[in-house]
């Protein structure tokens, strides 16, 4: 995991987080993970917030597809592509599909072909025998869903090929959540009565526990689309309780261990970091973070560009801005100090 650390705050770690988002646009599917609150079920908190925003948009285009949708429809387009040489009984055409799916999976097909190519993968879900044989396949790719190939399969069909509202994409979300099922929605997915694994009446550490299958299901099978990116943030709120923070240190280590095809992002506060965090994590789930990235603050050269800039953006004219800077304001500010947080910067100057 990659540690980010702050001299305090106010030095922009959120805001470095929603540049790398942004850099990143659709090379990584992004979940920004507030605090948890409970420890005991971590994990149902990491998952509940991860889904939360992969049905967000992927985009602020008015016709965008969540981030769900699109990994969905990757993952199923170029698992069908990947297996179509050991063959799908019924399907002779598939290996013409090939180029088309892998076009469909990366988003290059124009909306018309995807919306054709979409449809055909939706015949193709709708038979239980190409489901039967690419989720027997999937373990020759070491992709290892604990028995429930089929019924992952299942889920990202229905959520995927299912319209935005329907019926049978809430009961995907569901099981996507670790959720128990109503018996009709088990039929409507079209899932083994196993596959239900969600208790009505579970403990919180067999939520936890399920909540923890569920995200290692959605990194295994990222290897066939894009890998994900955690990021958590405002870590400082873990500082006043022992029992999150040993948590977090879990966390830490099983993401490492389990989870594959993913990064993790790891901000913190210089202060709450070094003397409340550390020295409640065990050793060995310290080594799980890399050499800390330090961020640095402004000087005062910078202050002086990035206060001009506001102005600017401000419609304030040229010849009045050194008015802002007037009996030599901004030295005071940087006097003794060489560097200064961006936020406290700005709320000086405001």
């Amino acid at each position: 995991a990659q540690l980010v650390i702050s001299p305090d705050r106010g030095y922009g770690k959120s805001h470095l987080v929603g540049r790398l988002f942004t850099r990143l646009g659709r090379r990584a599917t992004k979940v920004y993970l507030r605090p948890f609150q409970d420890p005991y079920k971590a994990w149902h908190s990491i998952l509940l917030l991860t889904i939360q925003e992969l049905i967000r948009q992927e985009d602020d285009r008015t016709d965008a597809q969540s981030q769900l949708q699109s990994l969905a429809v990757g993952t199923l387009a170029h698992i069908v592509a990947d297996f179509a040489q050991q063959g799908v009984p019924g399907y002779p055409e598939i290996a013409h599909a090939v180029p088309f799916l892998r076009q469909l999976a990366n988003g290059e097909l124009p909306a018309a072909d995807s919306t054709r190519w979409i449809k055909w993968l939706a015949g193709l879900f709708a038979d239980a025998g190409p489901i039967n044989r690419l989720s027997s396949l999937l373990n020759t790719r070491h992709i290892d869903l604990q028995g429930r190939e089929r019924a992952w399969l299942k889920v990202l069909a229905a959520y995927a090929l299912d319209s935005p509202d329907g019926e049978t994409r809430q009961a995907a979300l569901k099981w996507l959540r670790a959720e128990p099922l109503e018996p009709d929605e088990v039929e409507r997915l079209g899932l083994l009565r196993a596959d239900n694994d969600a208790g009505e009446d579970a403990e919180p550490q067999e939520i936890n526990t399920l909540s923890f299958g569920r995200l290692k299901g959605l990194c295994q099978l990222a290897s066939y689309y894009r890998p994900f990116l955690f990021c958590f943030d405002q870590t400082e709120f873990y500082a006043s309780d022992t029992a999150l923070i040993r948590t977090l240190g879990n966390c830490f280590d099983q993401l490492f261990v389990d989870l594959p095809n993913h990064l993790t992002i790891v901000t913190a506060n210089q202060e709450n970091w070094v003397t409340e965090i550390v020295p409640r994590i065990a050793a060995p789930q310290l080594q799980r973070l890399s050499g800390e990235i330090r961020l640095e603050g402004i000087s005062q050269k910078g202050a002086h560009e990035l206060i001009v800039e506001r102005l600017k953006s401000c419609a304030i004219g040229e010849a009045n801005i050194p008015e802002f800077f007037a009996d030599a304001w901004l030295q005071r500010v940087f006097t003794p100090i060489p560097e200064l947080g961006v936020r406290a910067l700005l709320v000086r100057a405001g």
